[in-house]
């Protein structure tokens, strides 16, 4: 019975609809801009408190969420909406509390993200800065954004 209340609980979640994620270590939660989630603005909702953010420009606040399915992470995301922002994805709360694992070896161009299934996720940096791409369906509509699978996995878990 657990499993069917969850079911019905997530069915309203859309499929995330942004092709690239940063992963930061410095980011208390996950934060998506407005212009993003455009066309899931209908599934934002209110935050049950209003956050309050230190920005490069100054202090912000956001007071709306939205939860999507992220395929790669294989997980369900919520995260703060701003109007300027780079899409976030909070990297130590995935480690330290869900079970994900951050591996960057010394000198490699690229570090690896591995969900707690063991699949890992191949990053990818801009500015020594890790990124996960997300594989999106270029014909989403304004209702559902339909993901793909990630041709972005490494290798098969052991």
């Amino acid at each position: 019975m657990p499993e069917l209340l969850s079911a019905l609980v997530t069915a309203d979640v859309p499929n995330a609809c942004i092709r690239q994620w940063m992963l930061d270590s410095g980011c208390g939660c996950d934060l998506v801009s407005a212009e993003s989630i455009a066309k899931l603005r209908k599934f934002a909702r209110k935050s049950k408190r209003e956050n309050i953010f230190a920005t490069a420009n100054g202090l912000t606040t956001a007071d709306e969420e939205i939860s999507m399915k992220l395929l790669e992470l294989n997980q369900t995301v919520t995260a703060m909406i701003l109007e300027d922002t780079p899409d976030v994805l909070h990297l130590g709360f995935r480690c330290a509390a869900l079970g994900y694992e951050f591996h960057w070896p010394a000198w490699a161009k690229n570090p690896t993200l591995t969900r707690p299934d063991g699949w890992p996720i191949a990053c990818h940096t801009q500015g020594y800065i890790p990124y996960i791409y997300c594989a999106i369906d270029a014909d989403q509509d304004n209702d559902q954004a339909v993901g793909a699978l990630s041709l972005i996995h490494i290798s098969e878990p052991t």
